[in-house]
């Protein structure tokens, strides 16, 4: 045999037997690669045993409303107090993570609480039955000032009606807690002096946000600017129309925004 006939028999039997060599799985070379080349399970398409409900809360400081997602959906909205100008409710994201019922108030360190004293559990408690830990020294609470809900009032914090801190945080927990059975909620209000910390299984996202307008169904709604942060309620105004498909510049906007204490609305159709 000639050595190039030599030469073409060898390289062809290395070529054949190369794939076999080289694959550790002892399967055809081509075979694995098309394997290989399937794509990766979508991470937005998740199995349907592994779904789980995401729940987040948005609070609008200027509407002082409080709206908790499920998924997409609000199933719950509830009417809070915010920060006064003085103690403004910081803007921003933050991370509900855990619920306190009967909690006790230590008083901050801050000029307006230096008179105050500890108040454990019980009907006198400023944070009511229950409070939500965020950061920052911020809280979604019960009070016992109920005619403060809808207005700036608070110290930071936000309020809401005392019923409506337990239904909100009761929801969170039967949800997001294997805590559900309603036996657990039973035994926080008769052992009202004890305090219970309960972590729920992941945590809540919450944005405090500043939208002082909004826009449905062909009306405008107008909230009180408590911090002063717009300059031109106008602008928003328009923008907000604008993001709507409404054409702003065919509306008389400047003359129906002075400052206001409550929200007002306004029928697009009566600004033309």
């Amino acid at each position: 045999m000639k050595l190039s006939s030599l030469f073409i028999v060898t390289f062809g039997i290395w070529v054949i037997s190369y794939p076999l060599v080289s694959n550790p799985h002892g399967y055809p070379y081509f075979a694995e690669s098309k394997k290989q080349a399937e794509p990766a399970p979508r991470p937005d398409s998740p199995r349907s045993d592994f779904a789980l409900n995401e729940y987040r809360i948005i609070i609008n400081i200027p509407e002082t409303k409080l709206y908790l997602y499920e998924n997409e959906a609000v199933v719950m909205t509830l009417p809070v107090a915010v920060g006064q100008a003085i103690y403004k409710t910081p803007v921003g994201h933050d991370e509900l993570r855990e619920l306190i019922w009967n909690p006790w108030w230590y008083p901050p360190k801050s000029e307006w609480a230096k008179d105050e004293k500890i108040t454990p559990p019980g009907p006198k408690n400023p944070l009511g039955p229950v409070k939500m830990v965020l950061g920052d020294e911020i809280r979604l609470h019960g009070t016992t000032k109920d005619s403060s809900i809808g207005r700036a009032a608070s110290h930071g914090c936000v309020r809401l009606h005392s019923e409506d801190a337990v239904t909100l945080a009761w929801y969170l927990q039967s949800h997001l807690t294997g805590k559900s059975d309603s036996s657990y909620l039973e035994k926080y209000k008769k052992a009202g002096s004890s305090t219970f910390h309960v972590k729920l299984d992941r945590p809540v996202s919450v944005d405090l946000i500043y939208n002082i307008v909004a826009f449905n169904e062909d009306e405008l709604t107008v909230y009180p600017d408590f911090y002063n942060k717009i300059s031109k309620v106008s602008e928003v105004a328009s923008w907000e129309l604008f993001s709507n498909g409404i054409s702003p510049w065919e509306l008389n906007l400047a003359s129906v925004f002075e400052p206001i204490k409550s929200a007002v609305k306004i029928n697009v159709e009566d600004l033309m």
